[in-house]
């Protein structure tokens, strides 16, 4: 997982490589993005979506190594084969336009409750993913036949729910809207606070350092997960090697007025980021926390 907050943007990579490149000069060692498809090969508009895909991979990477990534590896399962892509200029600056048309368009939909217009284009909708979800949405929202510029493919889609159906869709989307606009005032006070160190959010944690002595082995692998474990900062070294290595239940005394306002509980999905400004290194569910330590 890879967040770039400057460029608005964020994914899942697969994997991180380093491979030796032949050149002129001799032999180059870059890093750079693996992407595994399930398919045979590149083909039409598939491939023109693997490779963007793969180029603003190689954006997130450049965030995170700090240096410039131009180029990744495309592999498909089937045919295993290999395809390398090649950054562009001109393909990182169709895309980063393309990303901020999506960005406006969802800040409009978010304010005033109503998505971009249909295509109308037969010949794309037809075989687009999200067909079935576009054109239920747009009739729920008053449209038709002919504001979709669908015809009878606007019908064979929509035509087997009822007026109960859609006024069931209109409020638990309107519901929804809410939760997700009372989530994001959250979010904003975390990229807002950039001094963590005087942490003020109950929702977060910091500053706190890996737990070396409790690196994983073998034996804290569950369900290919790591267990990691995560002490504080400004936690003496002979209280952290005190402390039991199961269910805490003391140590309370190590917590700070705000940390005992913490609302992160065992079972949450956290994030993890580095006090360097390194957004997002990786993700986990706590499986442990206390006043000394998180797991």
């Amino acid at each position: 997982m890879s967040w770039a907050p400057n460029y608005g943007l964020k994914g899942m990579i697969d994997a991180s490589i380093r491979v030796n490149v032949e050149a002129e000069t001799g032999v180059i060692e870059k890093i750079m993005p693996l992407e595994f498809k399930s398919g045979k090969g590149p083909n039409g508009q598939s491939s023109m979506e693997h490779t963007a895909q793969v180029i603003l991979y190689t954006l997130l990477m450049s965030e995170r190594y700090l240096k410039p990534i131009d180029s990744g590896l495309l592999y498909y399962l089937q045919s295993e084969h290999t395809q390398g892509i090649a950054v562009r200029r001109s393909d990182l600056v169709g895309l980063i336009m393309r990303r901020n048309e999506l960005a406006n368009d969802i800040l409009k939909a978010l304010t005033a409750q109503q998505l971009p217009p249909m295509l109308q284009s037969p010949s794309k909708c037809k075989g687009c993913r999200h067909l079935n979800v576009c054109t239920i949405y747009h009739k729920a929202h008053g449209g038709g036949m002919e504001t979709s510029g669908l015809s009878h493919l606007f019908d064979a889609c929509t035509n087997h729910l009822t007026a109960d159906h859609y006024d069931f869709l209109k409020h638990w989307d309107r519901l929804i809207d809410l939760e997700a606009k009372d989530a994001e005032l959250g979010r904003k006070k975390i990229w807002r606070s950039r001094n963590t160190r005087h942490n003020h959010l109950t929702s977060s944690l910091s500053p706190i350092v890996l737990d070396t002595v409790e690196l994983p082995n073998s034996k804290h692998i569950k369900d290919g997960r790591f267990h990691y474990r995560f002490v504080r900062q400004d936690l003496p070294l002979d209280k952290i090697e005190a402390c039991p290595k199961d269910n805490i239940t003391s140590a309370a005394a190590n917590l700070s007025s705000n940390d005992s306002a913490c609302t992160l509980r065992k079972g949450d999905l956290v994030i993890l980021t580095t006090e360097s400004d390194c957004q997002a290194i990786a993700s986990g569910v706590i499986s442990e926390i206390s006043g000394s330590h998180i797991s």
